[in-house]
């Protein structure tokens, strides 16, 4: 009896785990369909001369700014003997790299989503949806691909999959270095994001030792920043400081019409921030963890590129959600809850709000998306 009882018990435990297993593979072969779908109809297979630049710095002409893809590109041209120094080189290279951008992509995603507790699968479910509805088409695009902000979401992936599969914050301070040689723009964009969780297991989670990896992580990440802008400052194209006024007069249009398109988004937002903090006992921590995109917002002051800023908004707020769910945070997960119950009370056929960004694909690196170009050709 008790060996039958046992065996029905362990029976039932592999049929629901089998099950999940087969929830997970089948979530994500659609998710995998919904992102190659994406990149068929966003595709443009060119690489814009702006972002040519990159390729030219190197290393082997000493120290500068943004250095590190130039120099990846002659070594392997040199290991594969092949010459990459050229358009077509270029594009190869660049399609290659778009590959494992996604690849590092859904290793993250995958990584998280099986590390997450049984009964909160269904929110990060939700979360990825967003993310890949909102983001999914980005470097698809001439103005994208082969762009410096391609290579610093690789490393960024890479990051959040060492964090999740095992973390080893030494690595993630030396990929962050990495992030930083391959454009200075990493640490205002990138950083925020890995140094945010560390805030966060630090202050939440009492771990005081994530304490010293985000300090470390920050101020070697700043002395490779001021040394490679001293080396390359006025360089029009690799350098922060050096800020695109003649672009950013007219793209402030753009950005006041996407916020205009996407208010139902940003009341989303509000609204499950808002709850988050609003059931904090220690509140100043969940504010700052709120408010931790301030130094992405400097991008809008220093680079005409809005649409890479809007990017990398989605992903702070998306992916930190992502890990405090994953964090099993109570009062995340709670807010999370609350605000789809308001969405689908208050919002009509409120599951088209989760595909409603597809109208602005696909998604560009100063214009944002065409459809908002073509608003703004209609009018100004």
């Amino acid at each position: 009896m008790y060996l039958t009882e046992n065996c029905c018990i362990g029976g039932n435990m592999n049929s629901r785990l089998s099950s999940r297993s087969s929830k997970t593979i089948i979530f994500f072969i659609a998710v995998i369909v919904f992102v190659a779908v994406q990149y068929i109809f966003s595709a443009r297979y060119k690489i814009n001369d702006s972002n040519m630049y990159l390729y030219s710095n190197n290393y082997f002409e000493g120290f500068c700014s943004a250095g590190l893809i130039g120099t990846l590109i002659r070594i392997v041209g040199t290991v594969f003997n092949v010459d990459l120094l050229n358009y077509e080189g270029i594009y190869a290279f660049g399609k290659v790299s778009l590959v494992i951008y996604f690849i590092a992509m859904f290793v993250f995603l995958i990584a998280l989503y099986v590390k997450t507790s049984t009964e909160n699968k269904n929110k990060t479910e939700l979360m990825i949806i967003i993310m890949l509805s909102l983001t999914g088409s980005m470097f698809c695009t001439t103005s994208t691909l082969g762009s410096a902000d391609m290579y610093m979401a690789i490393i960024l992936f890479i990051m959040l999959s060492v964090i999740v599969i095992h973390d080893l914050p030494i690595l993630t301070i030396i990929l962050s270095i990495v992030g930083t040689l391959i454009h200075p723009n990493f640490i205002i964009i990138c950083a925020p994001i890995i140094s945010v969780y560390y805030y966060y297991k630090w202050k939440i989670k009492a771990k005081p030792k994530y304490k010293y990896y985000l300090f470390a992580m920050l101020i070697i990440d700043a002395i490779v920043f001021i040394v490679s802008e001293a080396t390359s400052f006025g360089d029009e194209y690799s350098t922060l400081l050096t800020p695109e006024w003649s672009h950013i007069d007219s793209n402030y249009i753009n950005l006041i019409i996407y916020i205009v398109l996407m208010m139902p988004w940003f009341w989303i937002g509000y609204k499950c921030i808002r709850g988050m903090i609003a059931g904090a006992s220690n509140r100043r921590t969940y504010q700052v963890i709120a408010f931790g995109i301030a130094p992405i917002l400097l991008g809008f002051i220093f680079t005409s590129t809005y649409g890479y800023m809007v990017y990398f908004i989605c992903l702070y707020y998306l992916i930190t959600f992502m890990l405090m769910i994953y964090e099993n945070d109570k009062l995340c997960i709670g807010a999370v809850d609350n605000t789809v119950k308001a969405v689908k009370s208050k919002l009509p056929m409120a599951e088209l709000t989760v595909v409603y960004p597809v109208l602005l694909y696909p998604l560009t690196s100063k214009a944002i998306s065409p459809l908002i170009d073509n608003i703004v050709d209609l009018f100004v």
